[in-house]
């Protein structure tokens, strides 16, 4: 069981406790063109679920094999100078299948400088069906130049924003999956105070919790 992957949101309106940059996304859907987006926020708040639900929104129509085809996640930490440039000569090319090519780049804070160089010259140019998401927890990490290249939202990610949303998502779940409407986990248990709130691990803890049901 790895209810994880089974309830990440699918398309941007399934994205909780985000709904500005839902929206602007939504507008950006319904006028694409090439673009970079920075997703800032911590970890676990849907930064990468929001890229990817992008990517099949830009894709319509396709199913989920084909919007893996045209879509690539890679950790910026991997990424010297000339893998930058090779993956930039690929975006020259229009996707196989689709409408977008899309481009997630996460930890975007770790990416080597020589790499954020390349990025620099190439967010300037990118084709028009291009898209690249950088995502990141540290969005102070990047120079004045790099953000005014890119789309920069900022995902909420404090305690008060994110509870509610983390407590109905728990719920649901539990609805899903044990039949009753309400998951006996305590906000505490879902969202520690003292501790960033994350999506992620709070479907951890309702796993964990309907597996010791089973035990």
């Amino acid at each position: 069981m790895d209810l994880c992957r089974k309830y990440a949101p699918r398309l941007l309106s399934d994205l909780r406790g985000q709904p500005d940059v839902v929206s602007k996304l939504k507008g950006f859907v319904s006028r694409p063109h090439g673009r970079a987006f920075l997703f800032s926020g911590g970890s676990g708040v849907g930064k990468t679920a929001a890229a990817w639900a992008l990517a099949r929104e830009l894709n319509p129509g396709l199913d989920e094999r084909n919007v893996r085809i045209g879509t690539t996640e890679l950790s910026s930490g991997c990424q010297d100078a000339e893998s930058v440039r090779e993956l930039v000569s690929r975006f020259a090319y229009r996707p196989i299948v689709g409408r977008a090519s899309v481009l997630i780049l996460n930890e975007a804070e770790s990416m080597h400088p020589k790499a954020r160089e390349v990025w620099l010259d190439a967010l300037e140019r990118l084709p028009s069906h291009s898209v690249v998401v950088f995502t990141t927890n540290n969005p102070d990490s990047f120079e004045a130049r790099f953000q005014d290249r890119c789309a920069h939202y900022r995902f909420q990610d404090t305690r008060p924003s994110l509870l509610t949303p983390i407590r109905t998502l728990a719920n649901d779940i539990w609805r899903a999956e044990v039949g009753t409407s309400k998951c006996p986990l305590s906000a505490d248990e879902l969202c520690p105070h003292g501790s960033a709130p994350s999506f992620r691990r709070a479907v951890r803890r309702v796993e964990e919790a309907i597996q010791g049901m089973a035990a």
